[in-house]
């Protein structure tokens, strides 16, 4: 096989999820872009030169260009789109040898967990997904405590009062409110002092 045309994206194909194709003479791969739900691809030992056809495969997360023809990074940005890579072999082509070429990949995509088959460092773009993805499940944690004092709060403000009229009288039978009333009782002796006194002419 030469080249990979576009009658892999015929229904046949379309749900391919791990395609292996090494070990030809392909040079171009500008049909595989049709395989929506390909997960895994293995293109080692051919004669491809660019990886700009491999953009756009929303799934592929293992990707196998070994020993292939590509020799500068711009051949290989296109790989960038591809945001669910984890693991990425591009050992035996002449990128591989060039400078700083781990940085340059791990700056091209800060979301692969292997490069060559060795397992790279988080990347601060990787931490700060993560981060991201702890305070976003830490956020969803307390929202059913959330809710649940604020329900608390809704029904004590919801606890019907007693009227006014009610609580007066209320007051009035208990025993500290009887202990509190005024007294008119009056003495018997004074009573019957009161009475001479009035009696008298």
């Amino acid at each position: 096989i030469s080249r990979v045309d576009a009658t892999l994206g015929t229904a046949r194909f379309a749900v391919l999820r791990r395609l292996d194709l090494s070990d030809n003479q392909i040079r171009s791969v500008h049909g595989v872009h049709a395989l929506e739900c390909l997960e895994e691809l293995v293109l080692a030992r051919n004669r491809i030169k660019s990886a700009s056809d491999l953009a756009g495969l929303a799934r592929l997360r293992v990707l196998d260009l070994s020993e292939n023809c590509i020799a500068a990074f711009t051949n290989a940005r296109g790989l960038a789109f591809n945001a669910s890579m984890e693991h990425l072999c591009l050992r035996g082509n002449p990128i591989a040898v060039a400078t700083r070429y781990r940085a340059q990949m791990t700056h091209l995509l800060p979301f692969l967990h292997t490069l060559d088959d060795t397992p790279l460092p988080p990347s601060a773009l990787s931490r700060a997904r993560e981060r991201a993805e702890s305070r976003a499940k830490a956020a969803a944690n307390a929202i059913p405590r959330v809710a649940s004092r604020r329900r608390l709060e809704l029904l004590s403000q919801a606890r019907p009062q007693a009227p006014p009229h009610k609580a007066n009288a209320d007051a009035a039978k208990s025993p500290v409110a009887a202990e509190t009333r005024p007294t008119a009782t009056l003495d018997a002796k004074k009573l019957s002092a009161l009475c001479e006194r009035l009696a008298k002419p």
